[in-house]
């Protein structure tokens, strides 16, 4: 449950990450 949390906000971030950027361009 942990681990699976953890991949779930690390996926999250990178998609925020991700898309902060391209809305920056």
């Amino acid at each position: 449950m942990t681990t699976n949390n953890q991949t779930s906000i690390a996926s999250l971030a990178k998609k925020r990450r991700t898309y902060s950027a391209e809305f920056k361009q």
